[in-house]
C-alpha cells in the first residue's frame, strides 16, 4: 500500500515561512489543475474500502492544496493584501464554527453563539461612543456590511421603497463617497436599484481624505436639480492610501442636509481598539452605521465583520414577516434585521481573540503596526531607489506606505533595449517578477492622486499642484517633481502598495528589498 501524505501542521508551516520558504509558487489556472489533481470519484459499494480510498484522497488533496496555496506563515512576507495570517486561537475558533456548525440566524439554533454576538456587538459599540440602544451584527465581509448599511438607510429614510419600490419616490436619491472609497458602495448602489449615475463621487484632498467643500458643493448641486441626497459614506481607512476621512466635519454635513452617514471602517476602523490612534475616528459616534472588520489588524480569521447601528430600531426597518422561523425576541434572533437566511456566528472568532490577547493585547497590534509605518516610510526616503508617494509628512498617519522603484536616472531602459520607461510604467514589470520569485508577495494599484491638470504637460520651471512638490524619494536628494510622471489626466498612476500589519520591521524591509532587488535587476540603479 501506497505511504499515505503527511499534511503539513500548522508549526512546520510557519517554521518553514521563517527560514525563507517563499510565500507562493506562481502557477496557471490549467497547470494548478493538474497539481492539484481534481477530481470528482465516483466512489465504491463496499464501505470499508471506500473509506479507505477516501481518506486517501482527501489527505492528498489537503497536501496539495496546501503546497499550492499561499503561505501566510512568512513572517509578513505576504503583504500583497489588507488581511493577514492568523494565529492559534483564530484557528480554533474557526474548528469551533465547523464543529458546531450552527446557523445564527436564530437564538434557538445557536444561543451561545447568538449571545456572545450580542455581547460583542455592544462591547464594540461602547469603544464607537455609542449608547446602550445600539445595535449591530456580523456580516460576510466589509462589502456586505456596506450593503446592509445602504439598505437600512434606504429603509428609514425612503420606508415607500420597502413596498412600492423606487418608482414611488418623487426625488431621485443620491449616494456621496469620495473617490478613494471603496468600490462596495458602488456595488450596494447597483443592488438597491439605484444605479451608479446617482452615485457621487466626491473629490479629495492631497492626501486622499474627502474634500468637505467639494461634498457641500455636490450636495447643494443635486437639491437644485430635484434630488434628494441621503446618503453619505465616509471611509476609516481608504483601500490604497489608508487615510481617514474628516468624520466630524462630514457629520455636521450629513446633519445639516438631513443625510444618513455610515463610515466604513474595513480597513482602518480596528483602531477603536488603540488609545493611541483613537482619534483618527474622531466623531465616529456621530455616524448611523460603522463597518469594521477585525480580520484586517487585528488578526481575526477571514471572515469577521461587524456592521454596528447607533440605535438597535434602525435595523428592524429590514424585518419582513418570517414568524414560520423567528419566534423569540428579536435581539437574539439576529438573522432577523438581515438581507440573509443561514449566517454563520462570525463574533466568535473576535470573541475568542479577546479573550486571548485582551483589550491591551488587542491595542498593541494596532499601535505596533502604525507604529512601523514611520520607520518603513523612513526607510523608503533613505533608499535612493525608492519614491515615497503617501503619506508624505514624517507625522503622518496611514494604514498604507505606498512607494515606486525609481532608477537614480528617473528613466531607464529594459532589459531588451526596446524603449525607456519611467517609474510609474516600471512597477506592473516590477510586481510580475516579484511574483514570480515568490520570495515576498506585494501588490499594486493605481493612486487617485493629481499633480497637474488633466491633459496639461507641465512646463519647464512651473509650479505643480500639491502634492507633487513636497514628494521625496530620499531624504539627501532635492524634492522630486512627479509631474512628468503622470497620466494623461494629470494622476500619479500605480504604485506599490505596503499595507501595514502587526509583524514588526523586518518583513516589511525584506518586501523592500526584494523590490529594490528586482528593480535594479530589471532596470538598472
Amino acid at each position: 500500500m501506497a505511504r499515505r501524505p503527511q499534511i503539513t501542521d500548522a508549526k512546520a508551516t510557519q517554521q518553514a515561512g521563517e527560514a525563507g520558504a517563499p510565500v507562493v509558487q506562481e502557477h496557471t489556472p490549467s497547470e494548478l489543475q493538474h497539481l492539484l489533481q481534481i477530481d470528482f470519484p465516483e466512489g465504491t459499494q463496499d464501505d470499508v474500502a471506500a473509506s479507505r480510498a477516501g481518506t486517501d484522497r482527501v489527505l492528498a488533496s489537503a497536501e496539495a492544496i496546501l503546497q499550492n496555496s499561499v503561505n501566510h506563515w512568512t513572517q509578513g512576507r505576504f503583504a500583497a493584501k489588507l488581511y493577514s495570517s492568523t494565529d492559534a486561537v483564530g484557528i480554533a475558533s474557526e474548528l469551533l464554527l465547523a464543529f458546531l456548525n450552527a446557523n445564527g440566524h436564530v437564538y434557538s439554533a445557536a444561543p451561545a453563539l447568538s449571545v456572545i454576538e450580542v455581547a460583542t456587538v455592544a462591547k464594540i459599540n461602547q469603544l464607537i461612543g455609542y449608547g446602550e440602544g445600539s445595535g449591530g451584527l456580523t456580516m460576510p465581509g466589509g462589502s456586505a456590511s456596506n450593503r446592509l448599511s445602504l439598505t437600512t438607510a434606504i429603509n428609514n429614510l425612503l420606508p415607500s421603497v420597502q413596498h412600492e419600490g423606487m418608482a414611488s419616490l418623487p426625488q431621485q436619491p443620491i449616494v456621496f463617497t469620495s473617490d478613494h472609497s471603496h468600490y462596495s458602495i458602488e456595488q450596494a448602489a447597483i443592488s438597491a436599484g439605484i444605479g451608479l449615475s446617482n452615485v457621487r463621487k466626491v473629490a479629495t484632498d492631497h492626501v486622499g481624505r474627502m474634500d468637505i467643500f467639494d461634498l457641500r458643493r455636490q450636495i447643494e448641486a443635486c437639491l437644485q436639480a430635484g434630488q434628494r441626497p441621503f446618503y453619505i459614506n465616509a471611509t476609516a481607512g481608504t483601500t490604497v492610501t489608508g487615510c481617514y476621512d474628516d468624520i466630524r466635519q462630514i457629520a455636521a454635513l450629513a446633519e445639516q442636509y438631513g443625510c444618513w452617514l455610515h463610515v466604513d471602517g474595513s480597513w482602518g476602523g480596528s483602531v477603536l481598539w488603540s488609545s493611541k490612534y483613537r482619534s483618527l475616528l474622531d466623531g465616529i459616534h456621530l455616524a448611523h452605521s460603522v463597518t469594521v472588520n477585525p480580520h484586517k489588524g487585528l488578526r481575526v480569521p477571514l471572515q469577521c465583520s461587524f456592521l454596528l447601528v447607533r440605535d438597535r430600531k434602525l435595523l428592524s426597518a429590514n424585518v419582513v414577516n418570517g414568524d414560520y422561523l423567528f419566534h423569540e425576541g428579536q435581539q437574539y434572533d439576529i438573522g432577523a434585521t438581515t438581507t440573509f437566511c443561514g449566517r454563520r456566528s462570525d463574533a466568535l472568532k473576535l470573541y475568542l481573540a479577546w479573550q486571548m490577547h485582551g483589550s491591551k493585547g488587542l491595542a498593541r497590534m494596532i499601535d505596533d503596526a502604525l507604529d512601523s509605518g514611520r520607520i518603513i516610510r523612513q526607510r523608503v526616503r533613505e533608499n535612493p531607489n525608492l519614491q515615497l508617494i503617501l503619506p508624505r509628512d514624517e507625522n503622518g498617519t496611514s494604514y498604507s506606505v505606498c512607494f515606486r522603484f525609481c532608477p537614480s536616472s528617473q528613466t531607464s531602459v529594459p532589459s531588451d533595449g526596446a524603449q525607456r520607461l519611467t517609474p510609474r510604467q516600471m512597477v506592473r514589470p516590477i510586481h510580475a517578477e516579484v511574483l514570480r520569485r515568490g520570495h515576498v508577495m506585494v501588490d499594486f494599484a493605481p493612486i487617485k492622486v493629481r499633480v497637474r491638470p488633466p491633459s496639461q504637460p507641465p512646463q519647464a520651471g512651473a509650479t505643480t499642484l500639491q502634492p507633487a512638490a513636497v514628494f521625496r524619494a530620499s531624504s539627501d536628494r532635492d524634492d522630486i517633481d512627479l509631474s512628468a510622471d503622470a497620466d494623461e489626466n494629470g494622476y500619479i498612476g500605480e504604485v506599490f502598495r505596503l499595507p501595514l500589519h502587526p509583524y514588526g520591521l523586518s518583513a516589511a524591509a525584506e518586501v523592500l528589498d526584494e523590490i529594490v532587488k528586482v528593480g535594479r535587476d530589471l532596470f538598472g540603479a
